[in-house]
């Protein structure tokens, strides 16, 4: 059962980004259901001049089946700590920037009880996970919106090459219809 919602969450979050191909061959997905992801840290590659609102981004994460139930969580991003994570991400690049999110203790706590619900749903449930992320940006100088791209890079502690929850997508595309506006 929880392959089945692993592999459905994959599928749910390869609508959300715009991941390289090559690069994809080369890193592991992320584990919705077996891997800690209470100990993720998300960390917001910004071109210089944007940065996430201040407990603005969200990420949500749904498990839902035909004859288990259905839980729902949507878990405001806290800033989080690089020590957590030293090392597993690349230097951001020239005129870029990393911003450091992960989950408050009371998130954390409720992501790991709904893993373990889905990890203890009978085998020949069907269900669904779906996991997305609602980034909120402002900017401290202009950014063209056509031309900037924002990338989310997740870290695991003590994990590395890790698929990208967003790679590379236009800031247009990321804000999905909302404004820009200054921080």
């Amino acid at each position: 059962m929880y392959r089945l919602l692993a592999g459905l969450a994959l599928l749910g979050l390869a609508a959300c980004s715009s991941l390289n191909l090559q690069t994809a061959s080369r890193l592991r997905a992320l584990d919705y259901i077996n891997d800690d992801i209470a100990s993720l840290v998300l960390a917001f590659d910004l071109p210089r001049g944007l940065q996430p609102e201040e407990g603005g981004s969200v990420l949500s994460f749904d498990v839902a089946t035909a004859t288990g139930g259905e839980k729902h969580l949507n878990a405001v991003l806290v800033r989080a700590d690089a020590d957590e994570i030293a090392g597993t991400l690349p230097p951001p690049a020239t005129n870029r920037v990393y911003f450091l999110f992960g989950f408050s203790d009371k998130d954390k706590t409720a992501l790991r009880e709904m893993q373990s619900w889905a990890r203890a749903l009978p085998a020949d449930s069907s269900g669904a996970v779906k996991v997305a992320l609602a980034p909120r940006f402002c900017s401290i100088a202009p950014v063209d919106l056509a031309k900037a791209n924002v990338s989310v890079l997740i870290a695991l502690p003590g994990e590395s090459s890790l698929a990208p929850l967003i790679d590379n997508q236009k800031l247009a595309d990321a804000l999905a219809g909302s404004e820009l506006g200054s921080c």
